[in-house]
């Protein structure tokens, strides 16, 4: 459980979850995308999030196999750039595509995807790569380690990228003894 002791137990729990909540729009957004087409062929979505930490864990943060640059600039103007594979993004973020804009073409081998507001950049790679992992003992850690200020920042990055994730929930939840 987050150390902090400001904020009670219950209600950073509370505004965790509501942030995880997805809004109206977001899902349905969710709803409406359910397959991809990749190579002329039709893939259902759930299929290639099944699939993502099989083929995709190994390749968190891999220069060489990245399909993308990812610039991070936080909502304090803290930047860092990193590789990341979009399909990974695409599927899993309902909003990638409205809060990451692409860079007009400077690095033709990795083009750049810039997301100017990121609430906490930190948490953003955990949640990354929880994302490519799906690692719920892993990810239960990470946030355990969290004060307050993080662990909301993690839900608001979630918010942000427009994640709707049950597993991801449940290592919340159970982080709060819920």
């Amino acid at each position: 459980m987050p150390s902090n002791s400001n904020p009670s137990t219950l209600q950073c729990a509370k505004a965790v979850l509501r942030l995880l909540t997805p809004s109206r729009e977001v899902y349905q957004s969710s709803s409406a995308l359910t397959h991809l087409t990749l190579s002329g062929k039709t893939i259902p979505l759930e299929y290639i999030r099944e699939r993502l930490p099989v083929v995709y864990q190994s390749q968190f943060l891999n220069e060489q196999s990245s399909t993308h640059r990812l610039r991070l600039v936080s909502q304090t103007q803290e930047t860092i750039e990193i590789p990341i594979h979009d399909i990974v993004l695409i599927t899993q973020c309902f909003k990638i595509r409205r809060v990451a804009k692409l860079l007009p073409e400077q690095n033709p081998s990795r083009p750049v995807l810039v997301m100017q507001g990121v609430p906490h950049i930190h948490t953003f790679l955990v949640l990354l790569r929880w994302l490519y992992s799906k690692d719920r003992e892993e990810l239960k850690a990470e946030l355990e380690r969290l004060d307050w200020d993080a662990t909301l920042g993690f839900a608001r990055n979630c918010r942000l990228l427009g994640v709707i994730d049950p597993q991801l929930v449940s290592v919340v939840r159970s982080v709060f003894g819920m």
